[in-house]
């Protein structure tokens, strides 16, 4: 499990300073047969994959959708993607987009086109042959509302890796299907994300969660869904650390922070530490969080 996890994190530093390929008109595409997905990957891995595929593959396959300027791939390449289905692209139009990224306050470049990225059926298969597990496929079948909650977490997690690397630390993204906590050979806790920060001989590792839901009771469950995970024991080895890692909180509306800190006000013995920020605030270069436990702010990172 241990080497199995080793090999499927993903190193942010070739993605922390993102390219600016400029997408042009959707690419008419083929219907394929998951067989069809299959052999073409199969095809496609014999002959041979560049480093810039293989990257792509890989932090697809871990951040599960990304906005154009993180493919790191020129825009002809992207379009062959989308021809070769190791790409698919969202069918919404960049107004329609700029006008949600601005509602939730995440960055885009203004003067190019905005197209959100998934791996398709050819890409997933390429991925699942290359790391061992297999993508989510779901996103596409996703209302957007969702895929901008995972858009969001991960530019807050590419930020953290700027940071990190500006503090001279190595960060790997583990992504939630890989990060999974498994007991008899199925998933019992499936983290939002993880992020390792290296140094020398240093390590620290952290949990991510996002919730953009206003019910109370969905706060609940990720307490305790987390609170779970911590008491199973099972992050001792399959994670490799010593103690259940921070659960850092993201949350676009600030009625959200206030459940957390009424839901752990009275907790006693947990296992757990919840910090949290908004999104608007954990978008900037701050460096405190909150403690819902103690109610004070810290700072939770190596810089």
């Amino acid at each position: 499990m241990a080497l199995l996890l080793e090999a499927t994190m993903f190193d942010l530093s070739a993605y922390t300073k993102p390219t600016h390929p400029v997408p042009s008109r959707h690419p008419s595409v083929t219907p394929m047969t998951p067989a069809q997905a299959k052999s073409t990957a199969a095809a496609l891995l014999q002959s041979g994959l560049s480093n810039a595929l293989a990257n792509m593959l890989d932090f697809l396959a871990t951040c599960d959708v990304c906005i154009s300027t993180h493919l790191n791939v020129a825009g002809r390449t992207a379009r062959k993607y989308l021809k070769q289905r190791i790409l698919d692209r969202f069918p919404y139009t960049t107004p329609d987009l700029q006008e949600i990224f601005d509602t939730y306050g995440l960055p885009y470049p203004p003067e190019e086109r905005l197209a959100i990225y998934t791996l398709g059926p050819v890409g997933i298969h390429l991925a699942k042959m290359r790391l061992g597990y297999q993508p989510s496929a779901l996103f596409l079948a996703l209302p957007l509302e969702q895929v901008m909650r995972r858009l969001a977490l991960n530019e807050v997690i590419l930020r953290l890796a700027n940071k990190a690397v500006e503090s001279g630390w190595v960060s790997y993204w583990v992504g939630s299907q890989r990060a999974a906590l498994q007991k008899d050979g199925k998933p019992f806790f499936v983290p939002d994300a993880m992020l390792r920060l290296r140094k020398e001989t240093q390590e620290r590792v952290y949990l991510l969660a996002y919730q953009d839901t206003e019910r109370p009771q969905h706060t609940v469950n990720i307490i305790r869904t987390h609170e779970a995970a911590a008491y199973s024991r099972l992050w001792y080895e399959q994670w490799e650390v010593d103690t259940f890692p921070p659960v850092v909180l993201i949350y676009r509306k600030s009625i959200v922070g206030r459940w957390y800190a009424d839901s752990l006000q009275n907790t006693s013995g947990t296992q757990v530490a919840f910090y949290g920020r908004s999104l608007e605030n954990a978008l900037k270069p701050v460096p405190d969080w909150y403690n819902f436990h103690t109610k004070a702010k810290e700072n939770i990172f190596p810089w």
